[in-house]
């Protein structure tokens, strides 16, 4: 709910981040409360899993006390259900409007200046849903796809914490060209001076890569690779951490001591992977109002617990995962891919930017080639 308003905050960086934890706050607090009230009336084991409030005060004679609970948890649903029709349509809508999804979906009324054809068909889908399927397998589906969220937010956060910046300097030992205009050597003017027809190109290869090397140059690994690589490999051990957690349910026997071998290795690999991690520099991030503390651990706990919750769910949730996300991929490898608005904005971009560079590029050669005494002068078109 909030990051769906997050674009209608006169201050998002601040007041999201604040919003969050306060509503985290008050949600904690409040089931808590209430977890502890019904334990505490009634031995945990006794509790009624279908309306565990409800019938712990009708099993302590206070019958209109539960009558109140069923109204209320009733309205919640209800209430729950319609909370739904408001991030829903904003999704569509912000997909169809980036190119992501079709196009009449991002269609407002004139008049209103709402998205009709989101909300009537976000809203048509939702009470079909809510029709047709079991409440526990609702349940199950809204709970996977928010750890799928999560998952992805905290994967976000440590690709972000740990990029490369895009003006990083070129080191000493490889011979570049960059974009930053920075100046001519002798090598760089003579390499220019006999493929002078293949500047454009250089550009354009230099658009697609921070630089671009010649001879032996950029023997090193990309560093943004070598993070993305990391934290791919720390994703794929801790699911493989909570897949034996969970199949095993923390039962260690001594017959399964190759299996306890393994579980230890894998945590072994975490752990390296997050000293590494920690040992690399951050990106800047100054000017920002709250940033994620203790990174790289409290994410990686962060998204063990999520995948590690993810397992605990029925098989027939995982199934039914599966196939909405083929879904999706469909639509996306289908549609999206090929209407993408930022795919078309960065590719003009990236012509005009091309179109400009080489006539800067080709301007200053000129000069250079002028001024310089290593090389004769070449007439640049």
């Amino acid at each position: 709910m909030i990051a769906t308003t997050s674009e209608e905050a006169k201050n998002p960086s601040r007041s999201i981040p604040i919003s969050m934890v306060a509503t985290i706050t008050v949600c904690f607090v409040a089931y808590f409360g209430v977890s502890a009230v019904i334990t505490l009336m009634i031995p945990y084991g006794q509790l009624d899993l279908n309306a565990a409030v409800s019938v712990a005060f009708q099993q302590k004679n206070v019958g209109f006390m539960g009558t109140i609970i069923s109204i209320g948890a009733t309205a919640g649903l209800l209430g729950t259900t319609l909370i739904s029709l408001v991030p829903a349509p904003r999704l569509l809508y912000a997909l169809a409007q980036d190119g992501m999804f079709f196009h009449i979906f991002s269609r407002v009324n004139s008049k209103t200046g709402v998205p009709i054809i989101s909300t009537v068909t976000s809203g048509i889908f939702i009470g079909l849903l809510a029709a047709v399927l079991d409440l526990s397998a609702l349940i199950e589906m809204l709970s996977i796809g928010a750890l799928l969220a999560y998952g992805i937010v905290v994967v976000c956060v440590l690709i972000l914490r740990y990029q490369v910046e895009e003006t990083q300097a070129a080191t000493d030992d490889v011979h570049t060209v960059t974009l930053q205009h920075e100046p001519f050597n002798a090598e760089t003017l003579e390499l220019m001076q006999k493929n002078i027809d293949n500047v454009e190109e250089l550009l354009i290869r230099n658009a697609n890569n921070d630089k671009t090397c010649f001879d032996q140059g950029c023997t090193s690994a990309n560093p943004t690779l070598v993070i993305n690589t990391v934290i791919t490999a720390i994703c794929i051990e801790l699911t493989v951490i909570c897949y034996i957690l969970s199949e095993y349910q923390l039962d260690f026997k001594k017959e399964n001591i190759f299996t306890i071998c393994i579980l230890c290795v894998f945590i072994v690999l975490v752990f390296l992977k997050g000293f590494f991690l920690q040992t690399r520099e951050t990106s800047n991030m100054d000017g920002l109002d709250f940033k994620v503390p203790f990174v790289p651990w409290l994410p990686i706990v962060a998204l063990f617990f999520n995948i590690l919750l993810t397992f605990q769910l029925s098989i027939m949730t995982l199934y039914r995962f599966v196939i909405w996300l083929a879904i999706g991929l469909i639509v996306y490898f289908s549609y999206s891919i090929h209407y993408s608005e930022e795919r078309t904005t960065t590719k003009k971009d990236n012509d005009s930017y091309i179109l400009l560079q080489t006539v800067k590029m080709k301007n200053n050669a000129r000069k250079e080639c002028e001024k310089s005494p290593l090389i004769s002068p070449v007439k640049l078109e």
